[in-house]
């Protein structure tokens, strides 16, 4: 390639390259020429970087890394490479285009740089927005997992799903513990309903009444429905709290309220034992979730031990009663008596149950025992 024909594709590479700033270095990596459409791009004035050696603008490892990359264009000419420095005050990034050309006999490097930091930086934004967008549908998967499974949960089998749940939420999140507290009416008290550990800890106490109440600011925070992140290395963390922190080995606790309606039913506690890079938000807004499930549960689980302990005191009271006791469907068949129909009827109850009353009842007294029924369903007693 002669003189002149370097030139054209010297041209050439200038007009399609006009936003970006072109170097070109001799083959002891000397810069000869700087073109750039703007002076700012550069983070080393023009007039000090001709002249000079590539190990004089940049430092040992840098200068090590273009020279082996300059060099390697001899063999493969063109190569494309990409880097960051700082530049006014922040962290820029770069695409470097390399070619290796002879002009004459001598060899040359131009090194086509492009500032592609707005385009790094919404790269960047995407993938975090894709990334923080995958983990809301796991999010989202895992609390409907667990959702169903406290929907069609037995009375007898909630302990070991509210359990099961919290190990899940607790891998998910990345804690090493976690309690499920419950206030007492007045706030003066605070009692463990559930808790889940992994072996970070030696022991395994379950945490005291006091728990929740004993730090007035934690009280305050969660009666108020505020989800609290409290880090021992924080500079605002009060002398009680990080003195709590240390003597239960905590690094992080997070600390989430369970409002019903406006009051604070109670609050999950995570531990964390290693700092770990959190998102906050989306975090605070799963556990939010996860607590309504929570209680959700707690009151269908209140309202089925409240229907079993009637269910046990009618069973008692039928059992003991002296009268004649019964239940009737709406279709006037019996579902449940009590002994003392057996005395008089001479069937057992079991046999009876399933039959209409006015089989038992004499012909003559039918039709004002139907009557009765009639003025029943209109809501008569």
């Amino acid at each position: 390639m002669d003189h002149s024909e370097y030139e054209l594709e010297e041209m050439d590479t200038i007009l399609n390259h006009l936003n970006d700033t072109i170097f070109e270095l001799d083959e002891q990596y000397v810069f000869i020429k700087v073109m750039t459409p703007d002076q700012e791009l550069l983070f080393v004035p023009k007039y000090q970087i001709i002249g000079k050696n590539i190990r004089d603008i940049f430092w040992p490892e840098m200068a090590d890394m273009f020279e082996a990359e300059l060099n390697d264009t001899k063999v493969n000419q063109n190569r494309t490479i990409y880097y960051k420095l700082p530049h006014k005050g922040r962290e820029h990034f770069y695409r470097a285009n390399l070619k290796y050309i002879k002009v004459q006999g001598y060899s040359r490097y131009l090194v086509i740089l492009s500032d592609i930091t707005e385009q790094e930086l919404l790269e960047q934004t995407a993938h975090k927005y894709k990334v923080e967008l995958e983990k809301q549908i796991i999010m989202q998967k895992l609390l409907f997992d667990i959702s169903s499974e406290f929907l069609n949960v037995k009375i007898n089998a909630m302990d070991i799903s509210v359990i099961k749940s919290l190990e899940k939420i607790c891998d998910f999140i990345k804690a090493n513990r976690v309690f499920f507290m419950k206030y007492n009416s007045d706030y003066t008290q605070a009692r463990c309903l559930y808790h889940w550990e992994d072996s970070f800890k030696e022991d395994s106490n379950v945490k005291s009444n006091d728990f929740g109440i004993r730090i007035s600011k934690w009280l305050k925070s969660n009666k108020k429905g505020n989800v609290n992140w409290i880090q021992s290395q924080n500079s605002k963390v009060s002398d009680q709290e990080k003195e709590y922190l240390e003597e239960n080995h905590i690094l992080i606790m997070l600390l989430v309220p369970i409002m019903s309606k406006k009051e604070c039913f109670g609050f999950l506690s995570f531990e964390f034992s290693e700092k770990e890079e959190k998102q906050q938000d989306m975090l605070a807004s799963l556990l939010t979730n996860y607590g309504q499930l929570l209680l959700t549960l707690m009151k269908r689980k209140s309202n089925e031990e409240e229907i079993i302990e009637k269910t046990r005191e009618m069973e008692s009271f039928f059992l003991v009663s002296l009268d004649f006791l019964c239940i009737l469907d709406q279709f006037g068949q019996f579902s449940k008596l009590n002994k003392a129909w057996e005395q008089i009827f001479g069937y057992k109850t079991e046999d009876m149950v399933g039959k209409k009353v006015t089989d038992f009842v004499h012909d003559q007294d039918i039709w004002h025992t139907e009557q009765i029924f009639k003025e029943l369903e209109n809501g008569k007693t």
